[in-house]
């Protein structure tokens, strides 16, 4: 999709180009050499803007869970027991899968069956276990949650090697760049223009997209990790161009 703009008079020309896709791998949002720098050249052509969207997906390496864990009872204490209790034996199956610490907060509990004085008493205590695990314990966390009593999974984020991310990105970057430099020379052409420079690049950084991994359809043969979306980055530059 293109957006263009044309302001005469001292002859500014600006155009958005607007998300071309560029399938490759990467994310991630470092400081950068391209960060935006004060615009110290002079034009004596035409000055043309260009703003450049460029996406991409990169590998999975790691997936990063979430696990809510609950525990019911009579009393608020019997509740909490049975939480403990469940979680005690969720860490010890969890143990061989993990990579990395589990992260796990103070539980909350509460009474249901709200103010219904015939209605059971009833405490239920819960809290959540979040960790990551590798690609090749991705289908042994699903099944494992789906196995145990009162733990049900959350949420599976898909997560790319940080630095892979890095590297890619700066691929991601360099098409960008690339491709502005082909659109700059084209309208360049386009207007007589035979000269192409780049006089400033404001680069509004990369946007992490780690994508959940949709868990709705069960298969027999389980779930494998290479049909989880990929982790998704999106990196805008600012470019500025003197056309003579």
């Amino acid at each position: 999709m293109q957006r263009c703009g044309l302001a005469m008079g001292h002859q500014l020309i600006g155009l958005g180009l607007i998300w071309p896709l560029v399938v490759v791998v990467g994310v991630s949002s470092p400081a950068s050499a391209l960060a935006a720098t004060p615009l110290t050249a002079s034009c004596s052509g035409t000055v043309l803007q260009l703003s450049i969207q460029e996406q991409g997906l990169s590998a999975v390496d790691r997936f990063r869970f979430s696990l809510v864990v609950s525990g019911e009872g009579s009393t608020e204490s019997a509740a909490l027991q049975q939480l403990n209790q469940r979680l005690g034996e969720l860490r010890g199956d969890l143990k061989p899968l993990l990579r990395g610490q589990l992260t796990v907060p103070a539980p909350r509990s509460h009474q249901r069956g709200g103010t219904n004085p015939n209605a059971e008493r009833l405490f239920v205590a819960n809290t959540t276990l979040s960790g990551e695990v590798v690609r090749e314990h991705y289908d042994a966390l699903i099944q494992l949650a789906g196995r145990r009593p009162g733990v049900r999974l959350q949420g599976m984020t898909a997560l790319a090697d940080d630095r892979d991310e890095l590297n890619q990105e700066r691929v991601v970057v360099k098409r960008a760049l690339q491709r502005g430099l082909q659109e700059a020379q084209w309208i360049g052409r386009s207007i007589g223009r035979s000269r192409v420079s780049l006089q400033h690049i404001d680069r509004r950084g990369a946007i992490r997209r780690p994508l959940q991994a949709r868990l709705a359809d069960h298969k027999s043969m389980g779930f494998d990790p290479n049909e989880a979306p990929k982790p998704r980055v999106s990196v805008h530059l600012q470019l500025t161009y003197c056309l003579s």
